[in-house]
């Protein structure tokens, strides 16, 4: 099962543009703001909260459409992610937080920073992508999203679904967290799954935006993800100006569950020694650390 958290969580509801979207906090210190990816929750991090907890006051939501949260009416685009990321922060005074996005939020999280980066601190990027999908393997993402649309999530497309999101050695050895996330996934509305789908298939490339972006950036990669594989993990970090690269090995595209220690030894080291450097000195994307892979 998933682990919970531990230390006191308080939640709150928060209404962005008509919608109202559940809200966590966990701890005291410096914020951070952690968004989940496509067809989770901010129980994706429910293994990292209670560490980083104890070091800051950690921030957690669910996007319209997913976990706890309501469901937007029209199209599901970036902006609306962005905009539910704005009213949270704004909502519970989450001032200058260090952003930490996995997958589908790390990509808006880009997109927000791009367009607004003093709202940040710095930036985590865990299993995120800057690119686009190739034109076939879009297309086909695309026609399976308009079935479920249709039809409602069938069993070939889960299984698709839950291939990429864990690695065959995770699913072996935690069968139940892997069918606790497939029956979330069950539970959600078929719109909200296919309008998720069609975002994230149907997203643009920012790849070579990102080299004027100021801020300090961890990039979190890993071995076995083959929804967002460690080479794009690998890209943004070139593409960022003096940012860290960290990538996990024997671990799918669900860190946060399945490498959660990685993950927060990896954010605490970053927030510890990479966010007091000149930055001057950090101008050319070839200056990219790459730190020890994480155990």
């Amino acid at each position: 099962m998933w682990k919970q958290a531990q230390r006191m969580k308080t939640t709150a509801r928060v209404d962005a543009a008509g919608v109202e979207l559940h809200v966590a906090t966990c701890g005291e210190g410096p914020p951070l703001l952690l968004t989940h990816g496509m067809l989770c929750s901010c129980r994706m991090f429910d293994r990292v909260v209670p560490d980083l907890a104890e070091r800051f006051r950690v921030v957690t939501f669910d996007f319209s459409g997913h976990g706890r949260s309501g469901s937007a009416s029209g199209k599901i685009s970036f902006e609306r992610l962005i905009l539910e990321t704005e009213s949270v922060q704004e909502a519970l005074e989450v001032r200058h937080p260090v952003f930490v996005g996995f997958s589908m939020g790390g990509m808006a999280g880009m997109r927000l920073a791009l367009r607004d980066p003093k709202r940040f601190r710095a930036l985590v990027l865990a299993n995120a992508s800057a690119g686009a999908h190739a034109f076939a393997e879009r297309q086909g993402i695309h026609a399976l999203a308009t079935l479920t649309h249709a039809f409602g999530i069938r069993r070939r497309a889960l299984q698709i679904a839950t291939q990429q999101m864990f690695s065959d050695a995770f699913i072996e050895a935690e069968p139940d967290t892997e069918r606790d996330w497939s029956a979330a996934v069950r539970g959600m509305r078929k719109r909200d799954i296919a309008r998720t789908t069609h975002l994230v298939a149907g997203r643009k490339p920012i790849l070579p935006a990102l080299a004027s972006l100021p801020l300090p950036a961890l990039v979190i990669g890993s071995e076995w993800d083959t929804a967002t594989p460690p080479e794009e993990a690998d890209a943004i970090a070139r593409a960022l100006p003096g940012s860290v690269f960290v990538r996990i090995p024997r671990a799918g595209h669900a860190t946060p569950l399945e490498a959660p220690g990685a993950v927060v030894d990896a954010i605490v080291n970053f927030v510890d020694n990479g966010l007091d450097e000149n930055r001057e000195d950090c101008k050319d994307a070839a200056s990219t650390r790459k730190w020890p892979e994480a155990h």
